[in-house]
């Protein structure tokens, strides 16, 4: 009986993501990968087998996962990805930190059937003969998401 009480209370102690303002971002390494992110210093990374999540809050969640780079340019990667699902133009480049990045809007569907406009994010960075991309869909205002993926790079 205590030891379950004594996980209960340790779960409920857990760090939360604060909902609050964001803090002063913070570099965060995505463990042994050789990749780091800026990310406000409130927000939690965890990491699950090759795939990491930064927690934000409600609705404020990025993804990190490694797979193989197959574009050679941003064009190339705007192709693949924003320019399936793309309402009208995007961006494309290559960030100062060399990760290719793509920003469009989508259009989808709220939860009672009404259109909504989704941000939709990518970028991904080499890492040896691998990528890392960090990737997320927003409705909303997403300026906390979008900085994290455009400051994805190699350490």
């Amino acid at each position: 009986m205590r030891i379950w009480l004594l996980l209960a209370l340790t779960a409920a102690c857990a760090k939360q993501p604060v909902e609050g303002p964001d803090r002063a971002p913070e570099v965060m390494k995505l463990g042994g990968t050789g990749v780091a992110i800026d990310a406000p210093g409130n927000w939690e990374l965890s990491e699950r087998g090759d795939t990491f999540r930064l927690d934000g809050g409600k609705d404020r969640k990025v993804w990190f996962t490694p797979m193989p780079v197959l574009a050679k340019t941003a064009d190339d990667y705007y192709r693949e990805e924003c320019g399936k699902v793309a309402r009208g133009p995007g961006v494309h480049e290559v960030t100062a930190n060399g990760a290719f990045y793509e920003q469009c809007t989508a259009a989808s569907e709220s939860r009672d059937g009404k259109p909504v406009a989704v941000t939709y994010v990518r970028s991904i960075v080499r890492v040896g003969d691998k990528g890392m991309r960090c990737r997320f869909e927003a409705i909303g205002d997403a300026t906390a998401q979008i900085a994290v993926c455009r400051s994805l790079r190699k350490m």
